[in-house]
């Protein structure tokens, strides 16, 4: 049974490619999303987490649809190779059906999680991490004497707008003045913390952001 191959992986591969962009847009609207449930949940821990759940599941599909595109793109290369060797210009169904298989395996392999959601993901995880330990700890009082010291940034020593944490130390930063530090030196700037540093650590410290949303919109009322 010979097919004719090349167009039908066309069609396939930019149908794909719309639905890639569609999920790529989500995560655009997620990171704003997740702003909002910082800025006006009655339980942001909770709603985070839920979030945080979905927002898995659509880094997982995009994944798969990345992997799809990638496999699409190897077999109209491969294809197109194959059948131009060949005397009747056709590969049958089999043949193709094995490109796409090893092809599939492999980008399947090679797949990593959109960076985008990567990050939204990881500064989720990190501020339930933090708000479970400060509970289980019992140092509510102490979560927010520490986190209104954070409110300045340690190397302009000016209010933070933007804000990152380490994973390593917990302090926080503004983003741009850290990756700044970062490009001459690897450790934690705060005064006294030994603990190496690189641009990998850092995740948004959503803890502090919703500290900062809650006192911009007081100040607006």
């Amino acid at each position: 049974m010979s097919i004719n191959s090349i167009p039908s992986v066309r069609s396939e591969a930019e149908e794909l490619r719309e639905i890639n962009a569609i999920l790529l847009e989500t995560f655009s609207n997620c990171d704003e999303l997740k702003s909002d449930i910082l800025q006006y949940s009655a339980n942001p821990r909770k709603d985070l987490q839920d979030f945080k759940e979905k927002l898995v599941d659509l880094a997982e599909m995009q994944k798969d649809v990345s992997a799809f595109i990638k496999t699409m793109e190897t077999i109209e290369s491969e294809i197109q190779e194959k059948e131009e060797a060949k005397e009747d210009g056709k590969l049958n169904f089999e043949a193709v059906s094995e490109i796409f298989t090893e092809s599939h395996l492999s980008a399947l392999e090679d797949g990593y999680t959109h960076e985008e959601a990567e990050k939204i993901i990881s500064a989720v995880d990190a501020y339930i991490s933090d708000q479970n330990s400060d509970v289980s700890m019992g140092n509510e009082e102490l979560l927010v004497t520490a986190t209104k010291e954070s409110f300045l940034d340690p190397l302009t020593k000016l209010p933070i707008q933007d804000p990152v944490k380490s994973k390593t130390c917990h302090h926080s930063f503004e983003r741009s003045s850290i990756w700044k530090h970062l490009q001459k030196y690897k450790r934690c700037p705060y005064s006294g913390c030994v603990n190496n540093l690189s641009r990998e650590d850092l995740v948004e410290d959503l803890a502090l952001k919703r500290e900062l949303l809650n006192m911009r919109r007081n100040q607006n009322k």
